[in-house]
């Protein structure tokens, strides 16, 4: 996949799954927000940080402020109808309220301006897939996980030329070592999958990887 020429590395939806009308792609260069089908783009060089914020929505406030206090002056003074001015009020205090209970966004901090995108609730899968997009933007800072295999699988992998997991794989951000075991450092770029997210046993969200894994992305890793 690519956008304006670019091939895509990975990618994420705002809200829910399969929405292709919200949703994040990340490529070498660059960060696009895909939000109700019209794209916005970001240099990654040009993204200081990325942050998920709860806002006052500014325009309701603003003619919820006005409307308000108008219609109550007029319903004192009897200048217009007083029903059509207490459901004017009513409606006035209600918009009002709607600002200040605000909406949650995922705001994009440049060295211009900040970009808000509003959401309902930002996901943990958005909040992982930021996390990845905001250490990928750092240049110089390679993105490497460490992986564990049986030494039956890489002495495998290396015969066949790439590594096969069945199933979704660990992948950890520190090197660790077990006894038995090979330890792997995985720089997913280089591989041609994605990495993906999974719930692990108490809850919390981790990447994995499944699948082949070609060789020209893993080194073994020796402490």
């Amino acid at each position: 996949m690519h956008i304006e020429g670019e091939p895509i590395i990975a990618q994420c939806y705002l809200q829910k799954g399969a929405d292709n009308t919200n949703v994040c792609f990340l490529s070498q260069q660059k960060l696009f927000v895909k939000q109700f089908n019209r794209m916005h783009s970001f240099p990654l060089e040009s993204i200081l940080t990325i942050e998920f914020k709860h806002k006052l929505l500014l325009f309701p406030l603003i003619i919820g402020g006005i409307l308000s206090p108008l219609s109550l002056i007029a319903l004192f003074n009897e200048i217009l109808n007083i029903w059509l001015m207490m459901g004017a009020f009513v409606g006035g205090l209600l918009i009002l309220y709607y600002g200040v209970e605000g909406s949650n966004t995922m705001t994009i901090v440049t060295s211009i301006k900040e970009f808000d995108f509003f959401l309902r609730t930002p996901s943990k899968n958005l909040k992982a897939f930021i996390s990845f997009v905001l250490k990928y933007g750092k240049r110089g800072i390679p993105i490497a996980y460490f992986l564990l295999v049986t030494e039956q699988e890489w002495s495998q992998a290396q015969h066949a030329g790439s590594l096969h997991l069945q199933e979704p794989r660990e992948l950890l951000e520190d090197a660790t070592t077990e006894q038995g075991m090979i330890t792997l450092r995985l720089e997913p770029l280089n591989t041609g999958i994605a990495v993906n997210y999974i719930y692990s046993k108490d809850g919390t969200l981790i990447p994995s990887v499944q699948g082949i894994v070609p060789l020209a992305g893993l080194q073994e890793f020796s402490s």
